[in-house]
């Protein structure tokens, strides 16, 4: 049998440490704030990870680059362009600018989508010379010193269609969104305590 009196000395005592908690959060950000005053220094200056932004863009071109060679090899072990793999590049390529740290910089954003862009269509043209081997019977290395790159890359404008530029536009997005954080943490406290 369920003793109610208990139960509501319970509830009490969490609301309790639940309130303290708060004040505690909230004293702790104000402590902060002052802190940060005190210094002459912003907020963000003095809690926030240092951003790396070129190791950003490598890991970013790093991370790009594995993901569009791996949708190539899916899409030829499958026989099948799985489009909506496109967004995993545009999360693979946020991934890189994320591990190098946390920035508020919307530029960050814009280099991570044409990183995105630029490795979906580099899996493609891996994918197209992948196809050419197959076709022509040779190893890949053969075909890629031996293809005529502006054909591929007009074969590859030409071939586009509706559905791959809503799935370029959703990797871009997705890199976009993703590789930069719009306010950091201690500016939403900050608001919550003024």
């Amino acid at each position: 049998m369920i003793n109610h009196e208990e139960v509501n000395a319970f509830d009490d005592k969490v609301s309790k440490f639940e309130e303290e908690l708060d004040i505690d959060i909230a004293q702790s950000d104000k402590e902060l704030i002052d802190l940060s005053d005190h210094l002459g220094i912003g907020v963000d200056e003095l809690t926030a990870k240092k951003y790396k932004p070129l190791l950003g863009i490598l890991l970013g071109i790093l991370l790009g680059i594995l993901s569009g060679v791996l949708w190539a090899v899916i899409t030829q072990l499958t026989g099948f362009s799985i489009g909506y793999a496109a967004i995993g590049v545009g999360f693979a390529v946020s991934l890189g600018f994320t591990i190098a740290g946390e920035s508020t910089d919307s530029v960050i954003g814009i280099i991570a989508g044409i990183i995105a862009a630029f490795s979906i269509f580099f899996g493609e043209m891996l994918n197209l010379l992948l196809e050419l081997a197959s076709y022509w019977q040779v190893s890949l290395l053969e075909t890629i010193v031996t293809v005529y790159y502006s054909e591929v890359i007009k074969y590859i404008f030409e071939s586009i269609g509706g559905i791959d530029i809503l799935f370029y536009f959703l990797a871009i997005s997705v890199a976009y969104k993703n590789s930069f954080t719009k306010t950091s943490k201690v500016d939403i406290n900050a608001n919550s305590i003024t």
